[in-house]
């Protein structure tokens, strides 16, 4: 008989998308001259330190030059460090200051992934893999070669990091390759706040967009009335409060996230959208950079393109 473990993995394998993250993403300062960061836990740290053997900065370095030649995009070095905050085997990954994805390893286990020609399972701590939230187990390293007999893929700590990131390279690198030069910068004159596509394939007139007028720095204009911004820090919009204001024949009946939709953040001369996935192309996230008047000449040095995850931003396209 079948185990249950297996079963979910023949059911992942059928399906066609997922969303991986159960938290929106979100923007801190913590490395403003890095736009590639992987911060890792205490426990982890003999991974990074080459003094006590670890090999994963030269994973990683393979990695980027990996995609350099796969992408043709160049990258800067990418910056490892430890973290304090961090749960102690923990790693996080982050791009340009937002936190795109991170995960918690088991140290001195190995990872004993399924394939479909696996029949049973082997004794071992149920988990995931964290690039396609495959159903896995944490196996010891005396049952790795058992486990290997058995059909699982086998892979050890360092491989889970340099894989992931890799995945999250080739994600997040495409949309915001021009993101990874500084530019000069000149007066702001610019804003931030939510929109929603309602048409992906004519967004120019079918499109819902409010506007924040702010500076380069994100500080919102002395003229806008504070008391008309709805999100919980009241600082932007709020998709959902937002679009219980509107009359039907703008919402058209729909609930507040049935279209895809998303929002614009402004700090220190970056612009960052976040949005809905499947709108995350060059043509509209062009439009609403136009939109937003996210240009060198308004004070924004870098415009990041995030495809959010998490439920926040889930439309009916995706269900």
């Amino acid at each position: 008989m079948i185990h249950k473990l297996v079963q979910a993995v023949k059911r992942h394998f059928n399906k066609e998308e997922y969303y991986r993250y159960e938290y929106p993403l979100s923007y801190d300062e913590s490395y403003p001259n890095d736009p590639i960061v992987i911060e890792y836990g205490y426990v982890l740290k003999p991974l990074a330190d080459e003094s006590e053997g670890g090999d994963l900065a030269e994973r990683i370095d393979n990695i980027r030059q990996k995609i350099i030649e796969e992408l043709g995009i160049e990258l800067p070095p990418i910056q490892l460090y430890e973290n304090k905050r961090l749960c102690l085997n923990e790693y996080v990954f982050r791009l340009w200051g937002i936190k795109v994805s991170d995960h918690v390893l088991l140290p001195d286990h190995y990872l004993a992934i399924p394939t479909e020609s696996v029949e049973e399972e082997i004794p071992g701590i149920p988990t995931f893999e964290p690039c396609f939230h495959i159903p896995s187990l944490w196996i010891t390293e005396a049952q790795s070669e058992k486990a290997q007999e058995m059909g699982y893929r086998v892979v050890d700590l360092p491989s889970i990091i340099e894989t992931h990131f890799g995945e999250i390279l080739r994600e997040y690198l495409p949309i915001n390759a021009n993101c990874l030069n500084r530019k000069e910068t000149s007066e702001p004159m610019l804003c931030k706040g939510i929109f929603w596509v309602t048409d992906k394939e004519n967004v120019e007139e079918n499109h819902m967009i409010y506007q924040i007028p702010v500076d380069h720095m994100g500080h919102i204009d002395e003229s806008v009335d504070r008391s008309q911004l709805n999100s919980k820090n009241k600082d932007n919009f709020n998709h959902k409060t937002t679009w219980k204001s509107l009359n039907t024949k703008e919402t058209r009946n729909k609930r507040f996230d049935y279209y895809p939709r998303g929002r614009v953040e402004i700090s220190h001369g970056k612009a960052i959208i976040f949005a809905t996935p499947c709108i995350c192309t060059e043509e509209i996230m062009g439009y609403i950079k136009e939109k937003f008047e996210l240009t060198v000449e308004n004070g924004i040095q870098t415009v990041i393109v995030m495809p959010d995850y998490s439920e926040h931003y889930r439309c009916h396209l995706d269900r």
